[in-house]
């Protein structure tokens, strides 16, 4: 059975989220960029990691806010998720009007 390109480029921040997730529980948290992994979680939660980089606030529930792990991985990993899943929708979209 053939994956689609939407379903498979989703599942890209799934794993990086995962492994993110591993470290951030190795390392005891996340440090602010202080933690012997903090580099390399901030690298697996990209793009939208760098969105918090620039200083630009986005407001979010106070339930959102109380955990690292939440706020740092899962929440950029269901906006990667989510953009990730739109551009393979639209590659399959191109790919079926070309064939």
């Amino acid at each position: 059975m053939k994956l689609a390109w939407s379903k498979g480029l989703a599942l890209i921040p799934l794993a990086a989220a995962v492994l993110a997730s591993i470290l951030y529980v190795l390392q005891h948290g996340f440090w602010g960029g202080h933690g012997r992994f903090d580099s390399l979680i901030g690298l697996l939660t990209l793009p939208f990691s760098a969105i918090a980089l620039t200083g630009i606030s986005i407001p979010l529930p106070e339930l959102l806010r109380r955990s690292d792990l939440i706020l740092v991985i899962w929440l950029p990993t269901l906006v990667n998720s989510s953009l990730l899943f739109c551009v393979g929708w639209l590659i399959d979209r191109f790919r079926q009007r070309r064939a």
